[in-house]
């Protein structure tokens, strides 16, 4: 896993997974429809931009209770970036905390430690 540090999410962590965009966003949407990650504090998953490059996520976390705020974009033909960009406090709201500025490194370790073995574990790509 690698910093992500172009564009808006210079604070981001970068996952290059083996999965098309389109199966990404499938995969994603499928683990989403358990009801298991789903909080009030969400916002919609899908496109956000115009030309549907980018695709957001909010996954919800009831052992940590926190919202992870992820992103997915092409990387090629074969493979797709997930963007791990903020976490929020699901029990007392407040603002987003950015994963690479303000969230602690401990901290950190256990949301991607969660992202792993709870999100990218299970997705199951074609190619």
């Amino acid at each position: 896993m690698n910093r992500f540090s172009a564009g808006s999410y210079p604070y981001a962590e970068r996952v290059l997974i083996q999965c098309s965009f389109q199966d990404a966003v499938d995969n994603l949407n499928s683990i989403k429809t358990s009801g298991k990650f789903d909080h009030e504090l969400s916002f919609e998953d899908g496109p956000n931009n115009e030309d549907k490059s980018f695709y957001s996520f909010y996954f919800y976390s009831s052992e940590h209770s926190y919202i992870v705020h992820l992103l997915l974009t092409k990387a090629s033909k074969y493979e797709s970036t997930i963007i791990v960009s903020a976490i929020k406090n699901s029990d007392q709201g407040g603002d987003w905390i950015e994963i690479n500025n303000g969230l602690p490194e401990n901290e950190k370790i256990k949301v991607m430690a969660w992202l792993k073995n709870k999100i990218l574990d299970n997705l199951k790509c074609k190619n």
